[in-house]
């Protein structure tokens, strides 16, 4: 069960690059960049009087590219131009670069794992943004505060931030990002339980993509849809629809294509039960995306290859597979794929007989999942512990997760109903 469900959450996600340290090309834009300011600063000086304050927001623009750019290597040197940008941003007025700074402070916090922070930084952002009336920048806001509910396991408020995301960034005229925005929608509407809403959302990211004329949305337009499908039990047409996706283009431009491509062809042969081509193709997809250090490609694929073998009942083939995604995970602090993954590999440990691997593994992964709110996860953990300790012969232990698991199963099959009557009350509105 939790390896189909870790493969679906694949489906539906879109790869990002994995960014360890700051890479060459990227330095070069961020030296160009610090440049452009200094190039700023020499033409403010020799305005004089002429100058304006207001004529700052070009400066608060690119000290927010430059923070976001840091941001995105993990480099502390971010935190300073978001305070820089917020400070400036006050000092001349400049509404829309308070609300970049805001936003900027929230993705930071957001990896540093500070919720709270995250939080009240996307929030403030937000206030700012719809005073403003920014339709694109209110839509990625409300995108942030998905993904961030998405991190948490709060997967209602992950759904209602989320249609406020597809709102208001297709009334901006995105649709390629609109596309993007239904497709996390769906995703929150699977994890609920909801395929049938998961799969309008699904359908309204195939049209916003085929609006948009992108091909890459296209494809991953097919591909939620034949996940969604997938999960709800339908393979004739999941398997429509991973055709559809891999037939989207005539040639690939570029690697990160053809690794999907590789990838799409691999859910096909898995759908027509051919797992032997599947893992050919799966590994072509891995070889791209180890090639171009493409650390979620990495973690999906061995994740979906690790989901095979294991059953197969080749669980030492498994945790291999695992246990690479499971440390990339880490390197990149992916909380939300290391939770589940240290439930893959706890699993995986208790076919093999070792339970006191499983048992670390179990309990690193509670451990996480209560830190960051990631019910789903501790209900996974808290299932699998009682498994241990019954096959260890502890049945005080194991009666003791076993209750657990039961109350935190029936907390979130309650909020799976409180979400439809919300969401209920949201279409009414």
């Amino acid at each position: 069960m939790l390896a189909k469900r870790f493969f679906f959450l694949f489906l539906l996600t879109i790869s990002y690059s994995f960014l360890p340290s700051i890479a060459y090309s990227q330095q070069q834009e961020i030296d160009s960049l610090k440049y452009e300011l200094k190039k700023y600063d020499a033409h403010k000086k020799e305005l004089g009087t002429k100058f304006t304050p207001l004529m700052d927001s070009t400066r608060v623009n690119i000290m927010y590219k430059i923070l976001r750019l840091y941001n995105a290597y993990k480099d502390d040197s971010a935190l300073y131009y978001a305070e820089q940008c917020k400070a400036l941003s006050e000092q001349i007025g400049f509404k829309q670069g308070l609300g970049k700074a805001y936003y900027g402070f929230g993705c930071i916090y957001g990896d540093l794992n500070n919720h709270d922070m995250e939080l009240e930084s996307f929030r403030k952002a937000l206030k700012i943004r719809l005073e403003i009336g920014d339709k694109a920048a209110i839509g990625w806001t409300y995108n942030a505060l998905g993904l961030m509910y998405h991190k948490q396991g709060n997967y209602i408020e992950e759904a209602i931030n989320h249609t406020n995301a597809a709102k208001y960034i297709s009334e901006s005229g995105d649709m390629s990002s609109a596309c993007q925005s239904y497709r996390k929608l769906s995703g929150a509407y699977a994890y609920l339980g909801d395929y049938p809403e998961a799969l309008k959302c699904c359908f309204n990211a195939l049209k916003c993509a085929e609006e948009s004329g992108d091909k890459d949305a296209i494809e991953g337009a097919y591909r939620s849809i034949a996940g969604t499908y997938d999960q709800e039990g339908n393979r004739s047409e999941a398997l429509k629809n991973y055709i559809a996706a891999s037939k989207v283009r005539d040639k690939y431009d570029n690697q990160y294509e053809l690794a999907n491509s590789y990838s799409n062809f691999g859910n096909i042969y898995i759908m027509q039960g051919d797992t032997i081509d599947a893992i050919m193709k799966y590994n072509q997809a891995l070889k791209i995306f180890e090639d171009t250090h493409d650390g979620y490609g990495i973690i999906q694929i061995n994740s979906i290859i690790g989901g095979i073998k294991y059953n197969q009942q080749d669980y030492a083939e498994a945790l291999k597979h695992y246990l690479v995604s499971l440390q990339i995970s880490k390197d990149i602090v992916d909380n939300f794929n290391i939770t589940n993954l240290s439930n893959q590999v706890a699993e995986g440990y208790v076919k093999s007989g070792n339970y006191t691997k499983a048992l670390s593994y179990a309990n690193s992964g509670l451990s996480l999942a209560k830190e960051t709110g990631f019910k789903g996860a501790m209900r996974d953990s808290y299932r699998i512990l009682s498994d241990i300790y019954a096959k260890q012969n502890d049945f005080k232990t194991a009666y003791h997760y076993k209750v657990l698991y039961e109350q935190i199963k029936d907390t979130l099959q309650n909020a799976e109903t409180a979400s439809k009557l919300k969401e209920m009350g949201m279409k009414y509105e």
